[in-house]
């Protein structure tokens, strides 16, 4: 079962400036090899159907208890509004591969394991697609390349890329007159990714609200111990070191939290590393913990 759960994208996109939405049960929903099993692309996609926003989203993701679903994780409207619609991982890539990206390879029909797949609706026989609804494409993907630690330039890939290796023209989306295609032709990829490319990087969102706690976290099978702040979804979003040879613990709060006040500190609860698994690590990986040899792998970001 994969163990990586997304539950900060609807955080990601928001704070690239579009417009975010999420469609009911989202935190929860997921294939049922359930979380990633790591984020190594941003895969790009059409619906193939003209339907409405609504529809569309109900047949990707109405639990219906169907094998297809869930569909992708992210729908993109025409208007360029987003919605995000599973933080686990979904149906969407099928046969292809296997791909070698800046992160590490995706095995031979595997995608749906390693890839965030975007769903933008377009009914993919000649429709154009709107300039708001590409410009958003484009933000999306460069804003979810910089959150996972992704190279735009190499880990955004079309569907029918995926494809190619093992199985070409199985799939030809995403098709249609946009700056990347003319007709019913498949997007240049290599134009979008260079666009990917030059977009302003996004901000890495840090969020907290009133029932934000920063939590001094002290592991019971390593020297290590970690600051890190958890909301109401019951997940750490954000961990700093605070173990030997860094800051004092106040002086992490400091430096990594302004607002640290409005929580409630510090809480210490002991855990094993696995339990950090879902954490981001703000700063470097850590040092001075003589039992464990960090490597960087227990998270599935660095910053």
């Amino acid at each position: 079962m994969g163990a990586i759960w997304l539950y900060d994208l609807p955080d990601v996109l928001a704070a690239a400036g579009l417009t975010v939405d999420v469609w009911p049960g989202w935190e929860n929903r997921a294939r049922s090899s359930g979380g990633y099993d790591a984020v190594r692309a941003v895969f790009v996609h059409h619906t193939a159907s003209n339907a409405a926003p609504e529809n569309d989203m109900s047949y990707m993701w109405n639990d219906n208890g169907t094998a297809d679903q869930p569909i992708g994780a992210i729908y993109l409207a025409r208007d360029g509004r987003l919605t995000v619609g599973a933080a686990g991982a979904t149906n969407t890539q099928g046969k292809g591969g296997p791909w070698d990206l800046s992160t590490g390879p995706i095995p031979k029909d595997t995608g749906n394991a390693y890839g965030i797949a975007i769903e933008a609706a377009n009914g993919g026989t000649g429709e154009p697609w709107p300039a708001a609804q590409t410009a958003a494409y484009v933000t999306a993907c460069r804003a979810l390349c910089n959150a996972y630690g992704l190279d735009p330039s190499t880990d955004v890939l079309a569907h029918f890329e995926w494809c190619a290796p093992s199985c070409p023209g199985r799939k030809v989306d995403p098709v249609g007159p946009s700056p990347y295609a003319a007709g019913t032709v498949s997007w240049d990829m290599a134009a979008f990714r260079r666009d990917v490319s030059a977009s302003s990087p996004p901000p890495i969102p840090i969020p907290f609200g009133d029932d934000m706690q920063i939590r001094l976290l002290t592991l019971t099978d390593s020297d290590a111990q970690f600051l890190a702040e958890t909301t109401s979804r019951g997940v750490a979003l954000y961990a700093t070191w605070a173990g030997p040879g860094s800051p004092s613990v106040d002086a992490a709060v400091a430096a990594h939290r302004v607002a640290a006040q409005q929580a409630s500190y510090p809480f210490e609860q002991s855990g094993d590393i696995a339990g950090l698994f879902n954490c981001v690590l703000v700063g470097p990986v850590p040092y001075g913990d003589s039992r464990h040899n960090w490597d960087g792998s227990e998270f599935w970001r660095l910053t």
